[in-house]
């Protein structure tokens, strides 16, 4: 997975952390139990612009982002790394908070953050949502609308590790993928004239999903079309339209079931 390895797996290599929060008190409390604890090299910025360069130069495991404090607003410093070109741009980020309300939690999922920590927490907590954050199992998600792991795998927010329900549930199949890259297609193509550089990565990311995972000779031909179309008009510095997007993606599209055509929504 592009976001994290299993605890198990982790490498001998340093482990790194970066810590974003304007208090200064409040990020070295939880430094020093990260750093003792679950033994991160740690490094700690008061801004979101100074996370985002140390992002770019400091190889880093997780992120932890402070819901918000002065000028820092956590969900929003996610969304713009996640919308990024740096490799940190799908590093988990744990955002923590000093409530544990469902407006906090569904912010922090929405923004594309991996776990919510609220205080107050015990190192055990922190472990637990560490742990979490890194344990790779869940799907990323690259659309338009949203880019982040699979918010349906998202936890509760409880300190006490009560994640929501699906995440003891399967992964998703093989035909659920394959129809959620298309929705994510058909949104993006959508939304291509809002944000056209978000939109052609999402949609070539899906593109490529389909060609290495799809068994139909047919679907795969389509997506590897596609992928083409999309590279050349990223290449590109002229305008796409909605209209040439969904011109590109109509013959893929072709592939949704029927039922799932009307009212297309992103994941």
């Amino acid at each position: 997975m592009p976001h994290g390895q299993k605890p198990s797996q982790r490498n001998e290599a340093p482990r790194r952390a970066i810590i974003l929060d304007p208090d200064v008190g409040r990020a070295e409390a939880l430094a020093a139990i990260v750093r003792r604890d679950a033994q991160f090299e740690l490094t700690l910025a008061a801004t979101a612009e100074k996370a985002l360069r140390l992002a770019e130069t400091f190889p880093t495991e997780v992120i932890f982002v402070e819901m918000s404090g002065g000028a820092l607003d956590g969900p929003g410093f996610t969304r713009k790394l996640r919308r990024s070109t740096l490799a940190a741009r799908t590093v988990p980020v744990i955002l923590t908070g000093s409530q544990a309300s469902p407006v906090a939690v569904l912010a922090a999922r929405d923004a594309g953050a991996h776990e919510y920590l609220p205080r107050p927490h015990t190192p055990k907590d922190i472990q637990r949502h560490l742990d979490a954050a890194l344990a790779g199992d869940r799907d990323w998600i690259e659309a338009a609308g949203y880019i982040g792991p699979d918010r349906r795998r998202f936890n509760s927010g409880d300190p006490h590790g009560h994640h929501d329900r699906r995440a003891t549930e399967d992964p998703a199949s093989p035909d659920d993928r394959i129809n959620r890259a298309l929705k994510i297609i058909a949104a993006a193509a959508i939304s291509v004239e809002e944000d056209r550089a978000q939109a052609l990565r999402a949609m070539m990311t899906q593109a490529t999903m389909l060609q290495t995972h799809s068994t139909e000779l047919k679907l795969s031909l389509a997506a590897a079309a596609l992928y083409r179309r999309l590279a050349d008009a990223a290449r590109s510095e002229v305008a796409t339209s909605r209209a040439e997007a969904e011109a590109w993606t109509q013959p893929i599209l072709t592939f949704l079931p029927k039922a799932a055509r009307s009212g297309r929504r992103a994941a």
